[in-house]
C-alpha cells in the first residue's frame, strides 16, 4: 500500500500594523519624542552638574589636606626656631655684659660700628673729639647730596649674606701735618666704621687743609615679608627652608 502523503498547511506570516496616522496619534508620538528629549536632556544636565560638584568638593578636600600638612611643617620648623632662640640667648647675654668701663661687644658693634640709623650725633660726637684730641679744626660737616645713600655689604662687621645702608658726608678740617696726620690715624681706628670716598690735602704756609668725603655705614630697618612656598617645593627641598 503507497504511503500517503501529508498535507501542509501554509504558514501564516503576521503583519505590522502600522498605526493609523491621524492627529491623535501623531500628537501622541511626538509628545513621547518631546519626553524622551527632555529626559536626555534632563539626565546629561544632572550629570554635569552632580560632577562639576564633585569635582568642587575633592578639589576643597585636596586644599584642606594641603593646608594641614602646610601647619604641621610651620609648626616644626617653628618649634625648632625656638629651640635655636633658647640655645642663643646665653651667648647673647654673654655678648651684652660690659668688660669693666668698656663697652660689651654687643653694644660696640650694634650701636657704634653699625648703629641702628645713620646717627649724625654720634658722628658729629667722634669728629669734635678728634677736634679737641688732634688739635685741628673741622670747618664744615655737610651730607653732599641726598642721592648718594646706597646698600652695600658690611663684610667688616657682619656676615656677607647681610647688608647695611650707607651714607657720604664731606668733612673738611685744618691743621698742622702733624695734627693731620694724626687725625687721620685716630678716624681709621675709630670703632665706627668709615670708608673715604674722595681725598684731597692742599697746604699753605704750614697749614694743612683736609678735604675728604666718607662713607659711613648703618643697619637699615628690619622688614619681615612673608613669603609663600609650595608645599611640593618645600617637601623636595626642606634642607633650605630650615
Amino acid at each position: 500500500m503507497a504511503p500517503t502523503k501529508k498535507s501542509t498547511a501554509p504558514t501564516s506570516t503576521k503583519k505590522k500594523v502600522a498605526p493609523p496616522e491621524t492627529p491623535g496619534t501623531q500628537a501622541a508620538m511626538q509628545s513621547i519624542r518631546n519626553y524622551l528629549i527632555i529626559s536626555i536632556v534632563v539626565t546629561v544636565l544632572v550629570v554635569l552638574v552632580g560632577g562639576y560638584f564633585i569635582y568642587n568638593l575633592a578639589q576643597a578636600n585636596v586644599k584642606k589636606a594641603l593646608e594641614v600638612r602646610a601647619q604641621e611643617y610651620q609648626v616644626k620648623l617653628s618649634e625648632a626656631k625656638l629651640a635655636k632662640i633658647e640655645s642663643a640667648e646665653p651667648e647673647l647675654v654673654k655678648l651684652k655684659q660690659a668688660d669693666g668701663d668698656k663697652p660689651s661687644k654687643f653694644d660696640f658693634i650694634t650701636q657704634r660700628t653699625l648703629p641702628a640709623s645713620e646717627d649724625f650725633e654720634g658722628i658729629l660726637t667722634i669728629f669734635n673729639r678728634l677736634q679737641e684730641d688732634q688739635s685741628v679744626d673741622i670747618e664744615s660737616i655737610t651730607k653732599p647730596s641726598a642721592g648718594t645713600a646706597s646698600t652695600t655689604s658690611a663684610t667688616a662687621a657682619k656676615p656677607a649674606s647681610t647688608t647695611s645702608s650707607s651714607t657720604i658726608i664731606a668733612v673738611k678740617s685744618t691743621g698742622s701735618r702733624e695734627a693731620v696726620i694724626g687725625y687721620l690715624e685716630a678716624l681709621e681706628s675709630s670703632a665706627r666704621i668709615f670708608d673715604f670716598s674722595t681725598m684731597k690735602i692742599t697746604s699753605s704756609q704750614g697749614k694743612y687743609t683736609l678735604d675728604m668725603q666718607y662713607k659711613v655705614y648703618a643697619f637699615p630697618k628690619p622688614s619681615i615679608e612673608a613669603k609663600k612656598v609650595n608645599i611640593d617645593e618645600y617637601e623636595a627641598n626642606k634642607g633650605n627652608f630650615e
